[in-house]
């Protein structure tokens, strides 16, 4: 999967999460952490591999969904953070992944 493809299924979350009356403003909040969730998603990518990229995914829509909540952008980044870790990667210094 690609971080294009991962978008679209967070973005198609939104859809199932938010009734479309309330589904303006979840877009409006989703719109200035959806470039937070880009750059996670493409720096576990880069420094993990394709399956933890998949389970940062998989995180932010449980967040939408369960939740019906945006995750918040120090939280996607500590969590796209954690995913890295335990899978044995360790963070570089200067990544987006440790920015708080």
């Amino acid at each position: 999967m690609t971080v294009r493809e991962a978008l679209q299924a967070i973005d198609e979350s939104v859809k199932d999460a938010f009734d479309l009356g309330t589904r303006r403003q979840a877009k409006q909040k989703e719109g200035s952490r959806r470039n937070v969730y880009e750059k996670s998603l493409r720096e576990v990518q880069q420094v993990a591999g394709d399956e933890e990229m998949e389970a940062l995914k998989r995180w932010i829509i449980q967040s939408i969904r369960e939740d019906e909540r945006f995750p918040s952008g120090r939280e996607t980044r500590k969590r796209g953070a954690q995913i890295c870790r335990d899978s044995g990667h360790n963070i570089p210094t200067g990544s987006f992944l440790g920015a708080d």
